[in-house]
């Protein structure tokens, strides 16, 4: 008989059956982790044959463990996260999870998982730390993990994924979850090379991911740890690999670290988030005219089966109480990070669809070199006095109305034929030596670019206010460049 690999599960009266995964390799070496239920398994192997009457090793009592048994060694594949809503009741119930959310709505738990770091490694201890030490939470199997080859956009459509280098793939189930990064994905086909899944479930949606980053194949096995975890609280993780030899050190063990943020009470985003029905938007699109932004309800409370919706499904629920906006975001020109706080908020209650146009974004308060801004839809619920937003959002990215902010021009405030704008006035003339004067009667004003970029007053219909037909009033105008994807 060559290696034999087999789980064993227990009655219980809890939702989840305790369970040991058993390895059996000859001579007759045994190898499980170390359980409450020890003396059960060793009876069940015994009593089925699979013993050859030569000395066994269990769980780590070895004094010479040979070849066949090694250190164990650190896992690099992990996923360590906030439990969402729908594990918390796969772990505790519908009835139990609401009550534990009805008496404290911050309360959260922690779901940890990760690879099989050699083929001798048995499972995982989960130790938590608060700020007061580490704590062994529950042991924890192994899951089947592979790599992305290449890197992935956050378009929803973008299913089939390029992957590799697997650790378990044979055990890997359809219809179940996986973890890329934060986001969560239903795999709907799988091979050694590519991976086919549902984008952006349960309180997730598509993001970006570079080629190397980990798909965690979590659901099967992965447990959630006492909801005992309170909003704001930060917590670190280790996992400790168990082999026959022994225990990884904690000292050895990567460290994870998470900042609970009230996952499991927030509502789910809103799905499917179109403009102009599309998912992939052109970003030069709201210059051409008002766009219709559209997205599909979610319900937290009745999403909570094995059979996952995936990002594009249509309408499900909403969930009581949810209303949604739709928030605008100003680009760092330079970063491409989205500044915070929202530079508008559009409130459309429980309507999942708002016709955006220029005049709902406020140009004028743009940062100078605004390029781009986010368009997000955001869902939120009350409970209680506490507002919460969905964990995730989608947004979409467009080019700023009218072109790109370059400067401000408060400083021309009833300008005349004869008036007349130096350097050290307005910022816009930046490769003019400080003694150039341009008069408004010749009619360009040179940016730089060539006589092809120049503005002419008789078009310039970018700013606010005009007197007569000879002077601007521009105290607040602001000048943009017209941007041409």
């Amino acid at each position: 008989m060559g290696e034999l690999v087999f789980r064993i599960f227990f009655r219980a009266d809890g939702k989840r059956q305790p369970q040991v995964t058993v390895k059996i390799r000859p001579p007759g070496v045994v190898q499980f982790r170390r359980t409450q239920h020890e003396e059960r398994v060793m009876t069940l192997i015994e009593r089925n044959g699979l013993m050859n009457g030569e000395t066994a090793l269990v769980g780590g009592e070895s004094g010479d463990p040979g070849s066949l048994i090694l250190p164990p060694k650190p896992l690099t594949r992990r996923l360590v996260a906030e439990a969402p809503y729908w594990l918390l009741v796969q772990e505790l119930g519908h009835a139990q999870a609401d009550a534990f959310l009805d008496e404290d709505p911050g309360v959260s738990a922690i779901v940890a998982a990760g690879e099989r770091p050699s083929a001798d490694a048995l499972s995982a201890q989960v130790w938590s730390d608060s700020g007061a030490g580490h704590i062994l939470e529950e042991a924890v199997e192994f899951v089947p993990t592979a790599l992305l080859v290449s890197g992935v956009s956050d378009d929803p459509t973008e299913s089939v994924m390029t992957v590799g280098n697997w650790t378990g793939l044979g055990d890997v189930a359809i219809g179940t979850l996986a973890a890329i990064g934060d986001e969560l994905v239903r795999i709907d086909g799988v091979s050694a090379t590519a991976l086919t899944v549902g984008r952006g479930c349960l309180d997730t949606v598509p993001q970006a991911h570079p080629a190397g980053t980990p798909v965690i194949c979590w659901q099967q096995l992965a447990n959630a740890s006492e909801a005992g975890f309170a909003a704001g609280e930060t917590v670190t993780i280790k996992m400790l690999p168990e082999t026959g030899f022994g225990t990884l050190p904690l000292a050895q063990a990567p460290e994870d670290e998470v900042t609970l943020a009230s996952r499991a009470i927030r509502p789910l985003p809103p799905g499917d988030l179109r403009g102009n029905g599309v998912s992939v938007v052109n970003p030069n699109v709201l210059n051409l005219g008002p766009v219709l932004l559209a997205w599909s309800h979610r319900d937290r409370l009745t999403q909570t089966s094995s059979v996952f919706d995936a990002y594009y499904a249509g309408d499900i629920g909403p969930e009581p109480g949810v209303t949604y906006s739709v928030e605008i975001r100003w680009v760092d020109p330079d970063t491409d990070a989205t500044l915070e706080p929202p530079a508008a908020v559009i409130d459309v209650g429980t309507a999942n669809s708002l016709t955006l146009t220029k005049e709902d974004v406020p140009i004028l308060a743009a940062p100078t070199g605004t390029k781009h801004f986010d368009v997000r839809v955001q869902a939120r619920r009350s409970s209680g006095t506490i507002s919460y937003e969905a964990w995730q959002a989608r947004s979409i990215r467009l080019f700023m109305p009218d072109g790109i902010k370059v400067a401000e021009v408060s400083t021309w405030t009833e300008i005349g034929a004869d008036a007349r704008l130096t350097v050290a006035e307005t910022a816009i003339f930046l490769d003019r030596g400080g003694a150039v004067r341009l008069t408004i009667a010749e009619a360009q004003l040179w940016i730089g670019f060539g006589s092809d970029a120049r503005l002419t007053i008789p078009g310039i219909d970018i700013f606010n206010e005009w007197g007569d037909q000879s002077r601007l009033t521009a105290a607040e105008a602001a000048l943009y460049i017209e941007v041409i994807p």
